[in-house]
């Protein structure tokens, strides 16, 4: 269970018993961010800082993956933050949340730069 927790999993049975389709998700999400993240000059950058222990608050976690305070840091790509603010929203985790709830939701698992604005905008 804690491994899947470090790939951001939520474990959670829909009204069906789905479970899998949540999971792939996810993990799809984890690896775009991880792909990103290795393209990204100012993430390179802020790694070697890590790797140094020069950044506080950020960290490396399995396969390289890089977090700051346990919530995945998302580069700035637009269509990578739409998918995860779409997720977010259709996912029956967060049906009739206020956009309070989804942003204490969402901060819980990821962070860039903006996201409450970038998500009070989605949702409007």
């Amino acid at each position: 269970m804690s491994k899947l927790r470090a790939f951001l999993a939520r474990l959670r049975l829909s009204r069906d018993g789905n479970l899998l389709a949540e999971l792939r998700v996810e993990l799809e999400l984890v690896r775009k961010v991880m792909e990103l993240q290795g393209s990204d000059s100012c993430f390179n950058a802020c790694m070697e800082k890590v790797c140094r222990g020069e950044a506080s608050g950020f960290e490396l976690q399995k396969g390289n993956i890089f977090f700051f305070k346990n919530q995945l840091c998302v580069p700035p790509d637009t269509q990578l933050r739409n998918k995860i603010l779409h997720e977010a929203h259709s996912s029956m985790f967060f049906v009739h949340l206020s956009s309070n709830k989804m942003y204490d939701e969402l901060r819980s698992l990821y962070q860039w730069p903006g996201i409450k604005t970038e998500m009070s905008e989605f949702v409007a």
